[in-house]
């Protein structure tokens, strides 16, 4: 699998969301660097297991669609 990469942009938002999180819930302080670090630890953690997930879900979405496009297709028979 390839690596799951971010823009710098999508990652300062991250870091930035992280920081908010730790100073409201733990009253811990982060500078950004530490937060962009800890984001990149987080995603080689548990970025594929995520990824994973997402694309099991949306095989059973596309699965439980595709049957019921069948199953309309069958009610248009004569």
């Amino acid at each position: 699998m390839a690596q799951i990469e971010f823009s710098h942009e999508e990652r300062t938002g991250f870091a930035e969301t992280i920081k908010d999180h730790l100073d409201a819930e733990f009253g811990l302080e982060l500078g950004s660097f530490e937060a962009e670090e800890l984001f990149d630890f987080l995603l080689k953690a548990f970025g594929s297991a995520i990824y994973n997930r997402a694309l099991y879900d949306a095989g059973a979405i596309v699965s439980r669609k595709s049957e019921e496009i069948s199953e309309a297709i069958l009610g248009l028979e004569r």
